[in-house]
């Protein structure tokens, strides 16, 4: 009997040792882990106030347009939550990407100086391009927009 009851101390301590190792700051599905992901259902870019695209669940409004070896003005990358207010992640573990279609009809320029979440688009050659934006959060995308178009235009060719 005093086998028996040993066995049970045995079994019952490895149970308790197994849930106190599993503590909440180690469950990778704890809501403060789930803070710290940035939760948007899409994107708006801004130029100042005003609203020149918005990507959000699955709807495209809005393009770029851009001249020939110009650069835009300074663009502004927002999130859009899920009450459908904008966003920038603050934690300095959040980072933009973007990839271009085909770079060599439109990239993007970000200057450290403007900021995390500011950027310009360079147009480069004439013709048109998609642009898609990233979040990532340490080695993976926590937001990927829609593809996003830029139409880049002749510049003109003279000096007035």
């Amino acid at each position: 009997m005093l086998f028996h009851l040993h066995k049970y101390y045995v079994v019952l301590s490895f149970i308790l040792l197994f849930l106190i190792s599993c503590g909440k700051d180690d469950n990778p599905v704890t809501t403060e882990d789930h803070d710290e992901h940035a939760e948007a259902v899409g994107c708006v870019i801004k130029q100042s106030d005003l609203e020149l695209v918005r990507a959000a669940q699955g709807q495209l409004t809005g393009s770029f347009s851009v001249n020939e070896n110009t650069e835009s003005a300074m663009l502004s990358f927002f999130l859009v939550a899920q009450d459908g207010d904008l966003f920038q992640p603050e934690e300095d573990h959040f980072v933009l990407s973007w990839t271009s279609a085909d770079p060599q009809i439109a990239d993007i320029i970000h200057y450290e100086q403007d900021g995390a979440w500011n950027f310009r688009i360079k147009g480069l050659d004439a013709g048109s391009t998609m642009l898609q934006f990233k979040v990532l959060h340490g080695d993976h995308a926590d937001f990927v927009s829609l593809d996003i178009p830029v139409n880049v235009s002749e510049d003109g060719g003279g000096k007035s």
